[in-house]
């Protein structure tokens, strides 16, 4: 990660939306110290949105697969709400991406912590 993109996180409120805690401590340290606040990591649907129907975000990263539950609704509340986001996904890719969600990037599991945070600079 450059420099330049550790000073656009710097501030930034992120969303982190991921089940799986050793991948969502890795990533929340990394946005730390670049001087992200992250508001999470939300492990589930439910609680995910609650977050963006009653909090401000600035950009999130959103884990498709929350166990038995995808991450869709959030995504198109993140949307209506102009709030950039990415996807970060261990699975194949769902025909929603395709059809709902064309511009959002997509990253696949495994990626390092700061390569993601590279592409999440670049929303913000």
């Amino acid at each position: 990660m450059t420099e330049a993109d550790a000073r656009v996180l710097n501030g930034q409120t992120i969303l982190l939306v991921e089940d799986e805690a050793l991948i969502a401590m890795e990533i929340e340290m990394i946005l730390e110290a670049f001087g992200a606040r992250v508001h999470g990591p939300v492990p589930d649907l439910a609680e995910a949105v609650v977050a963006v129907e009653t909090e401000r975000f600035d950009a999130a990263v959103l884990d498709i697969d929350l166990g038995s539950e995808d991450v869709f609704p959030v995504a198109r509340i993140l949307q209506r709400r102009d709030v950039p986001f990415l996807f970060h996904t261990g699975h194949g890719l769902p025909r929603e991406l395709e059809q709902d969600f064309p511009q959002v990037p997509v990253c696949k599991k495994p990626m390092p912590a700061d390569r993601l945070a590279r592409h999440l600079a670049a929303l913000v």
